[in-house]
């Protein structure tokens, strides 16, 4: 038996480019026969501040709104929720995909996109959080260098944007990285073009870091081909 997990996906309550609620998305990739999802609402600076008036507690509560309104139809809908991030930095103006993380640290560490990359992979590091780059080669994104061997989303599903895939897909080949899929879901054309594909479920983010790590997925495409 296999099962789908989406990794990179957006909810218009902790989003604001996301024009789909976390309810009628958990409906859509039930249908899709997804198993898990992975919410991963930007935590950017423009995000984040949004509106100014927010204590830094009332704007993690705004993050985790996608994700917990998701959670509450996780047990209805036989789908496991989990959570995770996609953090801009300020430094590199580039995009990382940030799982293990959680509400208590989000609280405690306040205005992460203003680290350097190498502050930011330390920390994920020392609190085994997986990073990934995701879609490194849109325009005016920054290539994570190579001696941090991090893992890349090979397969950005986003309808709307060119993200390169071709290229990732070999630069991922060429220098024996990781790369993942995901379909960065904004939109219903957004809808399951992208995922991983897993022999065992996962149940838990430590689950999805775990068959990250080993490389132990299929990727899903936009055509929910196999690639």
């Amino acid at each position: 038996m296999s099962y789908k997990t989406e990794t990179h996906l957006h909810t218009k309550e902790s989003s604001y480019c996301s024009q789909v609620s976390a309810e009628e998305m958990m409906h859509l990739y039930k249908e899709k026969g997804y198993k898990t999802v992975i919410i991963t609402n930007h935590y950017s600076m423009g995000n984040l501040n949004i509106p100014m008036a927010y204590s830094w507690e009332e704007r993690i509560d705004y993050l985790l709104l996608g994700y917990k309104n998701a959670q509450k139809l996780s047990s209805s809908l036989s789908m496991n929720v989990l959570f995770g991030i996609e953090l801009t930095l300020y430094e590199t103006r580039s995009d990382y995909l940030i799982y293990g993380i959680t509400e208590q640290f989000l609280k405690e560490n306040k205005h992460l996109y203003n680290l350097t990359l190498k502050e930011l992979v330390d920390i994920c590091k020392n609190n085994n959080f997986l990073i990934v780059e995701a879609h490194p080669f849109r325009d005016n994104m920054e290539l994570v260098p190579l001696e941090f061997n991090m893992p890349i989303e090979v397969y950005n599903g986003c309808h709307d944007v060119n993200s390169r895939n071709e290229l990732a897909k070999k630069y991922v080949k060429e220098n024996k990285l990781i790369g993942i899929s995901g379909s960065d879901f904004h939109h219903i054309n957004d809808l399951a073009r992208g995922g991983i594909i897993t022999d065992t479920e996962i149940k838990t983010i430590q689950d999805y870091i775990n068959v990250v790590l080993e490389n132990k997925f299929e990727i899903i495409t936009s055509n929910m081909a196999k690639d």
